[in-house]
């Protein structure tokens, strides 16, 4: 029988877990995630310094196949200490 931690770390093969940036607001506080899970709709993001993210906020990552920085708006759909599940508004 599976667990659910072999379970992910399944579905997390071949995925490499890339560097981040959160900002608050326009113009407000950057700060540093590792993205741990993306998918077209969602991401699951671990905080370098946790804290409580506010509603929404902009995810910022680096696409390595247009070699740009990409930035989305996003919801935070739940936090459990350092980890966030965010929906791409």
């Amino acid at each position: 029988m599976r667990t659910s931690k072999q379970s992910e770390t399944s579905a997390m093969q071949g995925f490499t877990p890339r560097s981040g940036r959160i900002v608050i607001g326009t113009d407000g506080p950057e700060f540093c995630i590792t993205l741990q899970k993306i998918s077209p709709d969602s991401a699951r993001i671990r905080q370098v310094f946790p804290f409580p993210l506010p509603g929404t906020f902009s995810l910022i990552t680096y696409n390595t196949l247009t070699e740009r920085h990409e930035e989305r708006s996003c919801e935070t759909v739940w936090q459990r200490g350092d980890l966030v599940h965010a929906r791409f508004l």
